[in-house]
């Protein structure tokens, strides 16, 4: 029976047709490494409608490569639309829908259950009826803005729910007894909600409503940027953080916040300046040393 690899592919509206070719050779590699079990790649690429948008229309070494007597690979695109049928004739098309509460609280109490499992004997200890109001209150922010601010739907997803799992407890685990469970969520909250929207307070406000503890709601105030950014950068396990400010003196404070933090803590800090993404080479826009 063959071991299958998955190679990984991120798209963007900015990847290239050399780019997608290179996934392809790195696929290619696999099936010429010796191994006890058969090898079979298989190519992940996300946000493949992304990439359908890009100026150099970068998906056109697909037809080829997904034609039967050519593909020597496994191949899966994932895309939050459908793509055009040039691509669809080659592939089989799956629609998920998306998740109600319960397909929320499912998924949210897997994700806790894998993580114990993986916690080597650690104990999590975490109530179910967090998890299930966590879940109810991120499905009412996705309504909420569906109805209220229909331009910012989905600024918010999938992913921002399923770390915030993750995040809640990782926290635990590491915190043990030392932090209440609720200055966690509250954290966790604000970590993944928040940007130039902020959905973390409708969410504290629910998941408050939904515990039947609405004293929590003033108890727990958000956390500072300091706090969150101290977090950050000492979490190995956490998501990459991404400031968002008016004007690029928030690089300077940031840059002098994260050397204070190199001194006390006494870790090395590699600050790399500069994209290649199209809005980044706009004039006024473009950061340098």
């Amino acid at each position: 029976m063959g071991e299958l690899v998955a190679v990984s592919f991120q798209g963007s509206q900015n990847c290239t047709s050399e780019s997608i070719i290179k996934i392809f050779d790195r696929a290619a590699n696999y099936t010429r490494v010796k191994s006890q079990s058969e090898l079979l790649p298989v190519i992940v690429f996300d946000e493949i409608g992304l990439a359908e948008l890009s100026p150099h229309n970068p998906l056109k070494v697909l037809h080829a490569e997904l034609e039967i007597e050519n593909n020597r690979y496994g191949f899966v695109g994932i895309s939050n639309w459908r793509l055009d049928a040039s691509k669809m004739n080659r592939t089989l098309y799956l629609s998920t829908p998306d998740p109600d509460v319960k397909d929320l609280i499912l998924t949210g109490k897997t994700i806790y259950e894998s993580m114990q499992r993986q916690s080597q004997g650690q104990i999590i200890q975490l109530e179910p009826t967090i998890i299930e109001s966590l879940s109810q209150a991120y499905f009412d922010l996705h309504e909420n803005l569906k109805e209220t601010q229909a331009d910012y739907e989905n600024y918010f997803g999938l992913r921002d729910y399923y770390s915030l799992i993750k995040g809640i407890v990782r926290d635990s685990m590491m915190m043990k007894n030392e932090t209440n469970i609720y200055e966690i969520v509250r954290r966790q909250l604000k970590a993944n909600f928040d940007g130039v929207l902020d959905g973390s307070s409708l969410l504290w406000q629910h998941f408050c409503q939904y515990m039947n503890k609405q004293n929590l709601f003033n108890e727990y105030i958000r956390p500072s940027f300091n706090l969150l950014l101290d977090q950050s950068l000492n979490a190995r396990g956490g998501r990459y953080l991404m400031l968002i400010a008016d004007s690029e003196s928030a690089i300077d404070y940031v840059e002098s916040y994260i050397h204070i933090h190199q001194q006390k803590q006494n870790v090395a800090v590699r600050t790399l300046i500069g994209s290649s993404f199209l809005g980044d080479l706009i004039a006024g826009n473009i950061y340098a040393e």
